[in-house]
């Protein structure tokens, strides 16, 4: 039952954000939608390419780790998971393979 409330306020807050990004684009545009075929203005380009710049530095500094700075502890799998390699043919097909397939659809 949790799980069916959680989704309600996911999809609640969802709805709430979009509502809010309209109201606040039709507020910043006067309801006025930009005119088909103009060039952008040099401010937004100028913030597309700064908050870009910064989202790319973020990322390079979370996938990477200095030398001699701290790790992340690398976490031991489920005793199950780990003994997967170990199972004999039988039962790998059976009960288990549904659960393991990656949902590449």
């Amino acid at each position: 039952m949790r799980g069916v409330r959680k989704g309600a306020a996911f999809v609640f807050g969802w709805a709430v954000s979009l509502a809010i990004v309209v109201t606040v684009t039709v507020l910043v545009t006067g309801n006025n939608p930009p005119k088909p075929a103009t060039a952008p203005s040099l401010a937004a380009l100028a913030v597309k390419i700064v908050l870009g710049v910064v989202l790319v530095r973020i990322a390079v500094r979370t996938h990477t780790v200095p030398e001699g700075g701290p790790s992340r502890p690398r976490k031991e799998p489920p005793r199950w998971q780990a003994q997967v390699d170990s199972m004999s043919p039988v039962v790998r097909p059976g009960p288990l393979a549904p659960t393991l397939q990656p949902l590449g659809c």
